[in-house]
C-alpha cells in the first residue's frame, strides 16, 4: 500500500500532573529531512524521538512539535537580591529627593521583572521519555494513516489513468494492422500519379510495403509497454519505498511510447500516442507525492 509524502497526526495525554502534546507535519521532499522542535528541557531526548519516527517514516519533510506542561511544583522562583536591594535604595533615594512619602513593597518589585526568574526542576530524562513515548507513537500512528489514506486516494487516481493508457494502447494495436494496407494505397496511388497510369510493378511494390510493415513494426514496443503497465500495477500494492521504483518506470514507459510514436507516422496513432503521454504526465505528477 503506498503512502502520500503529505501527512498529519497528533496526540495529547496527562501523566502525574504532567500534560503532553504531540504534533507531526509533513510536505513533500525528495529525501528525509526531520526536524524535532522540542521545549529546552528535553532537548536530550531528541535522537530518541528521532530513532522512533525514522522507524516508520522514510521520506518527505517531517516537524515535529512536542509540548508539554509541568505543575508548579516542579518550577521553583530564583529572586536576585542584589538587583532587589539596588532598585529598593535607588526608588528610596528617589522618593526622598522628591519628597514622596510612600513605603516600599514587594509588590513594587514586581515591576522589575529582572530580578525573578521561574527555573524549572531539571527533568528525569528516563521516566519524562516513559511518559512521553506513548503520545508520540500515537501520534505516529495518526500520522501514518492519514499518509495511507491520502495514498489510497493517489493510488486509485494512477488506476485509473493506467486503464486509459491500456486502452489507447489497444486503439494503436489496431490502427496498427491497417497501416500496410493504407501504406500500400498511398504508394500506388503515388507511382500512378507519377507513371502517368503506366502499369505498376507488384513484386518491386509488395517488397517495399513488406520493408515498411517491417520497419513500422510495434509488436515490441507495445508489449514492453503494457508489461511496464502490469510492474507498475503490482508495486502499487507493495510496501516500503517505491517512489523512486514507479518513476523509473515512467520513464521506461514514456520510452516505449515515443519510440511507437515515431516508428507509426500515423495521423490517428499520433492522437493516440498524445493521450498516453497526457495521462503519463499526471502519473508523473502523482508519484512526486509518494513515500
Amino acid at each position: 500500500m503506498i503512502r502520500s509524502m503529505t501527512g498529519f497526526g497528533d496526540a495529547r495525554a496527562s501523566k502525574n500532573g504532567k500534560t503532553f502534546a504531540v504534533e507531526i507535519r509533513s510536505l513533500n521532499q525528495r529525501f528525509f529531512d526531520l526536524q524535532v522542535r522540542l521545549p529546552s528541557e528535553l532537548h536530550a531526548l531528541e535522537n530518541d524521538i528521532k530513532k522512533l519516527l525514522q522507524s516508520e517514516i522514510i521520506r518527505g519533510k517531517v516537524t515535529v512539535f512536542v509540548g508539554i506542561e509541568s505543575p508548579a511544583s516542579e518550577a521553583e522562583l530564583s529572586v536576585d537580591e542584589t538587583k532587589a536591594r539596588f532598585y529598593v535604595s535607588s526608588l528610596r533615594k528617589l522618593a526622598k529627593q522628591l519628597k514622596i512619602e510612600d513605603e516600599i513593597s514587594v509588590r513594587d518589585l514586581l515591576a522589575f521583572s529582572d530580578i525573578f526568574q521561574v527555573k524549572k526542576k531539571e527533568a528525569d530524562l528516563e521516566k519524562t521519555w516513559a511518559e512521553l513515548r506513548p503520545v508520540i507513537e500515537k501520534a505516529l500512528e495518526t500520522f501514518v494513516g492519514s499518509r495511507e489514506k491520502e495514498g489510497k486516494v493517489i493510488s486509485h487516481d494512477m488506476e485509473g489513468r493506467l486503464k486509459i493508457i491500456v486502452k489507447r494502447v489497444q486503439h494503436i494495436k489496431d490502427k496498427a494492422k491497417d497501416l500496410p494496407a493504407k501504406y500500400k494505397q498511398k504508394l500506388e496511388r503515388q507511382v500512378k500519379e507519377l507513371s502517368g497510369g503506366l502499369a505498376l510493378d507488384e513484386e518491386r511494390l509488395t517488397k517495399e510495403v513488406a520493408f515498411m510493415a517491417e520497419r513500422t513494426d510495434i509488436t515490441e514496443e507495445v508489449l514492453r509497454l503494457l508489461n511496464h503497465v502490469d510492474i507498475f500495477r503490482k508495486a502499487l500494492r507493495e510496501k516500503g519505498d517505491i517512489g523512486k521504483r514507479l518513476d523509473f518506470l515512467m520513464q521506461e514507459m514514456n520510452r516505449e511510447t515515443n519510440t511507437i510514436g515515431s516508428k507509426c507516422a500515423d495521423f490517428g496513432v499520433a492522437g493516440e500516442v498524445v493521450e498516453i503521454k497526457s495521462e503519463l504526465e499526471k502519473i508523473r505528477e502523482q508519484i512526486q507525492n509518494i513515500e
